[in-house]
């Protein structure tokens, strides 16, 4: 039989503007993927939902208090370094506040982008789960 194993999980979060733009916060000082954009996210804290992890990620990076959220898709990540993470990510359907770089030491800049036109230097395994997600699908599988 098989050993079993716990997955890390991680929430994402999609927020849109009034233009249907796309937030996105470039990585700065982590040591992690250091200049690629990313959407708020982050990993699940011990004993909250995944809808609440999500909307405390939003007000960590963003500022933004989430009044409604939905989930959209749910992703398989494989990482080289033997990680395996199941993502979890929600669109905001409402907030209070204003989008901000609410993470100075860990973000350099926020911007908005059309999800027709996703930038170069966005972190792979979010812009291949990003397209899924735009193609209307539910679920896909990234290994890096």
């Amino acid at each position: 039989m098989s050993e079993r194993f716990l997955p890390y999980a991680a929430v994402w979060v999609i927020v849109y503007n009034e233009k249907q733009e796309i937030c996105l916060l470039r990585r700065f000082n982590t040591g992690y993927m250091d200049e690629t954009y990313t959407i708020p996210a982050g990993h699940l804290e011990k004993g909250e939902s995944l809808q609440q992890g999500a909307h405390r990620e939003a007000l960590e990076e963003a500022g933004i208090t989430i009044t409604d959220s939905k989930l959209v898709h749910t992703a398989y990540r494989e990482r080289t370094n033997d990680r395996i993470y199941i993502d979890v990510f929600f669109e905001v359907l409402d907030y209070q506040g204003e989008v901000y770089n609410a993470e100075p030491n860990k973000c350099d800049e926020v911007i908005w982008v059309s999800k027709d036109n996703l930038l170069e230097n966005i972190a792979p395994s979010l812009k291949f789960a990003l397209e899924a997600i735009f193609r209307g699908e539910i679920y896909s599988e990234y290994v890096e």
